[in-house]
């Protein structure tokens, strides 16, 4: 049944405990904070799950939407593509595609709704501009296209170049830019030979191609919109530290299951408000999503690591 909600929200979840893990983290935040009702949550489960993490979803009552893997082994991210595909955001007003490692500390449902195609420039510049602009002269869009400077470390990348943890739509954006993004990530993994290693970013590049071929300008989101943790520490300055609305956590994540803290006292703020929603939520459903398994997997796969 098509979404009716003016905002829904969307992510994958691949066939993998770690990945439950995290899909179980971001409900308890997104549900947790008032951003979305559970109706307009969707919830994309590629491959095969266990039927009890299948019945915790509709106990929930969000909307779990069985999906193919996209099939592309040089970009695993890739998956998050078949959400383009998907009918149950047709009647989405806005809608936000979020990774499964990010974690919502506060209630955004007035700041997710919005017009166009918003999303943050990427932490790092990767791919380097110089494959990007090799990559824009194979497919014969303009070389010339607007750069930006990297959120988190050193050099340029293309402003369209755009992290793929949280991006925002409207109706409309989403129906025109869906295509061309399908489109230009197959181009981009057909290309692959130019991005070397970097490849596995497609997802990301085949969106920044399709803005570009479409003339449309992204907004960029601040970075308290999806505000990395999981990068070197180096890579923090004290003018990071700033009020988190959505934190990027990737691997940190403690033995509980839970954000471990980043040493930026404002970070860590909102850190421990997500950790706040993730254990009331532990308490409510961990029995119900199975989340004894979830962590002793995930304590395994951390003590191999």
């Amino acid at each position: 049944m098509p979404v009716t909600a003016s905002l829904a929200v969307s992510f994958v979840v691949d066939a993998q405990p770690k990945f439950r893990l995290q899909a179980f983290n971001l409900l308890a935040t997104l549900l947790g904070s008032g951003t979305v009702t559970p109706q307009a949550v969707q919830v994309h489960l590629v491959g095969e799950h266990p039927p009890d993490f299948v019945r915790f979803l509709a106990g929930l009552s969000v909307v779990a939407v069985p999906t193919k893997p996209y099939g592309a082994a040089a970009s695993p991210y890739c998956n998050k593509l078949t959400q383009l595909r998907s009918k149950a955001l047709a009647g989405a007003d806005h809608v936000a595609l979020l990774d499964a490692d990010v974690a919502v500390t506060g209630d955004l449902s007035r700041e997710l709704p919005g017009p166009g195609a918003r999303g943050k420039i990427v932490d790092t510049a990767a791919p380097p501009l110089p494959l990007l602009l090799a990559l824009l002269r194979a497919a014969g869009l303009p070389r010339d296209a607007a750069t930006a400077p990297a959120g988190f470390g050193p050099g340029q990348t293309l402003a369209a170049n755009l992290n793929g943890g949280v991006t925002l739509f409207d109706r409309e954006t989403l129906a025109a830019v869906g295509p061309h993004w399908l489109k230009w990530t197959h181009f981009t993994l057909e290309n692959a030979r130019l991005l070397g290693p970097y490849a596995k970013h497609a997802d990301q590049v085949g969106l920044a191609l399709a803005l570009i071929d479409l003339g449309l300008p992204p907004g960029h989101l601040p970075d308290r919109l999806n505000f990395p943790t999981h990068l070197r520490p180096a890579s923090y300055r004290p003018e990071h530290d700033q009020d988190a609305a959505i934190l990027h956590y990737h691997h940190r994540l403690d033995d509980d299951g839970c954000l471990t803290p980043l040493g930026l006292p404002r970070i860590d703020a909102a850190q421990a408000r997500a950790n706040a929603l993730i254990r009331d939520f532990q308490l409510r459903h961990g029995r119900q999503a199975g989340l004894d398994a979830l962590l002793a997997d995930w304590r395994r796969s951390r003590s191999r690591a």
